[in-house]
């Protein structure tokens, strides 16, 4: 008879998280017509982030989000779907983010792992 072994939150997740304070705009479309909020991003890994919007997203609802990482020049523009959802606390995932993007991201979670 094995031992069954419970995960923590934090094994399940398949990329580190990392603490950020990041201005963030989402952009969707609705009916036709674009709309954007003004938000902040919270944590952030390679695979997605944690976000603070004053709108209301269905989990499962693709999204645009506009970001400007602490050590990158330029603001990313990133598709991403909405995963899961508290109060007005969404996590999203990056949604096939481009090789410059994806790199963006991950040397911004090398640094900040090292700030740690």
């Amino acid at each position: 008879m094995g031992i069954e072994r419970k995960t923590s939150k934090l094994e399940q997740r398949r990329c580190e998280r990392f603490k950020v304070n990041v201005a963030v705009t989402v952009h969707q479309s609705e009916g036709g017509k674009a709309s954007s909020w003004h938000g902040q991003g919270t944590n952030i890994s390679d695979g997605g982030m944690q976000l603070f919007i004053s709108k209301a997203f269905s989990v499962g609802q693709l999204i645009t989000v506009e970001i400007r990482l602490p050590y990158h020049r330029k603001a990313l523009k990133l598709r991403a779907v909405v995963r899961n959802r508290l109060s007005f606390n969404y996590g999203i995932e990056f949604i096939n983010p481009s090789e410059r993007d994806r790199e963006a991201i991950v040397q911004n979670c090398r640094v900040l792992a090292l700030l740690k």
